[in-house]
């Protein structure tokens, strides 16, 4: 590779560089929270005011949080991963998965229509959080048996007729 060509390959570079940066600051990001969802051992009850407590939830993560574009929603039942699931009946087995898919529809209910779901999955296993877990995230606990995943998306600047559509 000949002087003339690199110079050249590195101007290009320099030029796609420099046009990033102004584009980069009429791009919004993502912001991403997980919100877990308590429910009593064998019950899909959930207590009215869930699109409320997620709202508030969003809010309390800044402004970046305001607005959540959509959710995925991950539910489990009750059978506790490792040898409790694995020592379980196929009877016990298919109770828990409908107890789980009785959870998704309680919190489908609930859950502003305004706000799509992406994504719904049902846990084979009811997750186990050790000491260690709890003790990094304290919202975690015995009865967490559901996880809201919240994205919102941070609004980018108008783009003028004419002008490109900045990449980011």
């Amino acid at each position: 590779m000949g002087q003339l060509e690199m110079a050249w390959r590195g101007a290009v570079a320099a030029m796609l560089l420099v046009a990033a940066g102004p584009a980069h600051g009429f791009c919004g990001g993502v912001t991403r929270l997980m919100m877990p969802i308590e429910f009593a051992p064998g019950s899909a009850a959930l207590a009215p005011g869930l699109a409320a407590r997620v709202q508030g939830f969003a809010q309390a993560h800044g402004p970046a949080a305001a607005d959540i574009d959509s959710i995925a929603v991950t539910v489990m039942g009750d059978l506790g991963e490792g040898a409790e699931y694995d020592g379980a009946s196929t009877e016990a087995r298919a109770a828990d998965k409908a107890l789980a898919e009785a959870r998704l529809a309680a919190i489908r209910a609930q859950l502003d229509p305004g706000k799509p779901i992406t994504d719904a999955k049902l846990r084979e296993t009811r997750q186990i959080f050790t000491a260690e877990d709890v003790a990094r995230n304290p919202m975690l606990n015995d009865r967490v048996r559901a996880g809201l995943f919240l994205s919102m998306m941070v609004p980018r600047g108008p783009v003028k007729k004419g002008e490109p559509v900045p990449l980011c």
